[in-house]
Parts: structure tokens; sequence; C-alpha cells
């Protein structure tokens, strides 16, 4: 089921073309890391950024699916 939720994720960020919409949200941040870093460590830095972001991206997309799907299958207890 993730996998498939994983693919309709990236389907939909493709046809939005909202590939690289969360730099616009971080890029005060990544703009203040380019000025601190070298040019290298700034390389590094934006790859493992990337990664992370894309990962948390994809968690919580799947899991806020899954969510749904149980909420209209009348199968989420909510627990306090």
């Amino acid at each position: 089921m993730d996998q498939f939720l994983k693919v309709i994720y990236l389907n939909y960020m493709e046809e939005k073309d909202m590939g690289d919409d969360f730099f616009e949200y971080f890029k005060e941040f990544t703009d203040k890391m380019h000025d601190t870093f070298s040019e290298s460590a700034y390389k590094d830095f934006i790859d493992v950024f990337t990664d992370c972001a894309v990962e948390n991206n994809e968690h919580y997309f799947i899991e806020g699916m899954k969510l749904a799907i149980n909420i209209m299958n009348k199968k989420y207890v909510p627990t306090i």
C-alpha cells in the first residue's frame, strides 16, 4: 500500500510541477547556509537537505493518505 501511495504522490507532484516548491519555503535558511558554508560544503548540505525533505514529504503524504482512507472506511478511532 505504501508503494502505491508513493507512486500517487510522485505523480501528483509531477503533474502539479511542485517538485521544487519546498525550496521557496526554506530559501532564507538555505541562502544563509550558502553564505556560511564553503561552496563544496554547501553543495553537500543541499544534497542531504533535499534528500531529507523529499523523504519527509513522502512519509507525511503517505501517512496522511492512509489516515484519510481509514476515515473514509470508518476504521479510524481517535485516541485521547
